[in-house]
């Protein structure tokens, strides 16, 4: 690969010139290549590909919004890089700091496998009257305490059938614990 230096031709120079070369700026260093042939067809992996990246570009872009993630991108990036590809790479490959979060309710040692998304449940759909199954789902809904409740039996992660409805069925018992 050949370098030169203090080109007056080619610096600063970015996009294609005819059909032959395309040049773009890197790192502060002009790059020249050949332009990219198109290809008739894409594979449905490509496509897949595509809209994942397009998903990581979104969030690269929401993320650099924030002057604090900006910041903090922008000190975790390498020699070459910037935060804008250190906020890309994160999206593929979420940082040690999500995969490793323990959640530990009212200073109990009850680590959750997935603590963090756990807590994005309860924040997202916190109007959506999910917050029980979820609970039950985990494992807190009989095992936790939190706010006023304390923890009072494993049946009650079953509602007992309304009255009525055991009247009206004498082949239906009810939930354990419930009679």
């Amino acid at each position: 690969m050949a370098k030169q230096t203090n080109n007056v031709v080619t610096h600063g120079l970015s996009g294609k010139v005819g059909d032959l070369l395309v040049f773009s700026q890197r790192g502060g260093k002009t790059v020249v290549g050949k332009v990219p042939q198109k290809r008739k067809s894409d594979t449905e992996q490509q496509k897949e590909h595509r809209r994942k990246f397009q998903r990581a570009v979104l969030y690269a872009k929401s993320a650099l919004a924030d002057p604090e993630l900006r910041e903090a991108y922008g000190k975790s990036a390498k020699t070459g890089q910037n935060g804008y590809n250190v906020a890309v790479a994160d999206f593929f490959n979420a940082p040690d700091t999500v995969e490793n979060y323990v959640l530990t309710p009212q200073g109990k040692s009850f680590p959750e496998q997935f603590g963090r998304f756990y807590d994005e449940l309860g924040w997202e759909f916190a109007g959506e009257m999910t917050c029980r199954r979820d609970m039950i789902r985990f494992g807190h809904y009989t095992k936790a305490e939190w706010l006023s409740h304390k923890p009072n039996g494993d049946f009650r992660s079953v509602f007992p059938y309304p009255q009525v409805t055991v009247d009206s069925n004498p082949n239906l018992d009810q939930n354990p614990n419930y009679k």
